[in-house]
């Protein structure tokens, strides 16, 4: 979809805001403290309201620490997918007519993607909707205006991976029914 304009949109993609994202996941698996013996796990087991239910998915998580090849394996999947879906969204808000640029949609869309979990509904829009919408609008275009539309590029994209995911998925379904039930 790019090939035309001459957009680029690697150039956009920041690998430092994607490393930073793996840094941090790992770098959670990695706390000592948080160990079932650590100062911090034993704080929170003992001060914490429900810091043993806490402690205990905190405990299910660090054992990932011992797959270390399964975890990067994993983190570079899920990079690798980010990626992918920011370039759909891409595609997709080119294909609207859209100016928002490949990194813009980067930053803003893991952000609406984690507020899209919350059940409110603002204004008859999703908050995942309403989030991407502010989000885009503080970026501003070549010409100094801010950014509108961003509600329509989250929501047209969700349709779309819903209706591949139908696609896809259906097939499968029906293949295989009689193993799911």
């Amino acid at each position: 979809c790019y090939a035309a304009s001459g957009y680029s949109p690697i150039r956009e993609l920041h690998l430092a805001a994607l490393f930073i994202e793996a840094l941090a996941c790992i770098s959670a698996l990695a706390v000592p403290s948080l160990l079932p013996d650590g100062t911090l796990a034993r704080f929170v087991r003992a001060r914490v309201p429900f810091g043993e239910r806490l402690m205990g998915f905190v405990d299910h998580l660090l054992a990932f620490r011992t797959m270390g090849r399964t975890v990067w394996l994993t983190l570079i999947i899920a990079v690798a997918l980010q990626t992918i879906c920011i370039f759909g969204m891409a595609c997709f808000a080119r294909a609207i007519g859209h100016s928002a640029t490949t990194s813009q949609l980067a930053l803003a869309s893991p952000m609406a993607n984690i507020a899209n979990i919350l059940p409110i509904v603002p204004g008859g829009v999703g908050i995942g909707e309403a989030v991407f919408d502010t989000l885009l609008r503080l970026f501003r275009t070549p010409e100094g205006t801010a950014l509108a539309g961003g509600a329509t590029i989250f929501l047209g994209w969700r349709i779309l991976q819903n209706l591949v995911g139908v696609a896809m998925g259906l097939p499968l379904y029906l293949l295989h029914r009689r193993e799911i039930s």
